[in-house]
């Protein structure tokens, strides 16, 4: 009897520390859940968060384009009309050129009216390089009609600027 209920007991030792350890398996498996879901609600809120500052970054950078390429579609539309300001045959040029001199954002190639260069404003050009002044005012030229003035008789000057197609490639 005493060899039966030993086993009796053992059977049930065993089956109560079997208990045990599902029971422990079973809430070691909810607190890892319960990180595991802190972890993640944590990741999508900081995702979340990080969507959002790209998004009014996106804002504030098509604002922002938004109002250089109206204040240079402005200058520029200024500097054309100093231009052809300067073919009315008036005595006083004065505004118009003070207009012109002033232009400090506009790349600029000035050339005579059989197409020889002149002279270039706002930006780095080698003078001696025809080849590359000819295709940048061949290029700016087929992209923006030039400004062409008559400054003195039948004397012509063209300007070369390629402003308005850097404004409409920012707005697209």
């Amino acid at each position: 009897m005493n060899l039966y209920s030993n086993k009796q007991r053992w059977k049930q030792v065993l089956l109560f520390a079997g208990v045990c350890i599902i029971g422990l398996i079973i809430w070691l498996t909810s607190v890892i859940a319960n990180n595991v879901k802190k972890a993640e609600i944590e990741k999508v809120q900081l995702w979340s968060q990080a969507i959002k500052k790209k998004a009014e970054l996106v804002r504030l950078t098509n604002d922002a384009f938004n109002q250089l390429a109206s204040k240079e579609s402005e200058k520029v539309r200024i500097w054309a009309q100093a231009t052809k300001e300067l073919e009315k045959p008036l005595g006083d040029y004065g505004f118009a050129l003070q207009i012109i001199q002033n232009n400090k954002d506009i790349p600029l190639i000035l050339r005579d009216g059989l197409g020889h260069y002149v002279s270039h404003k706002n930006m780095k050009l080698d003078t001696k390089n025809d080849v590359l002044i000819d295709s940048l005012c061949t290029s700016w030229g087929a992209q923006n009609s030039p400004i062409e003035i008559n400054y003195f008789e039948n004397r012509r000057q063209k300007f070369f600027t390629p402003i308005l197609s850097t404004i409409s490639s920012l707005k697209c």
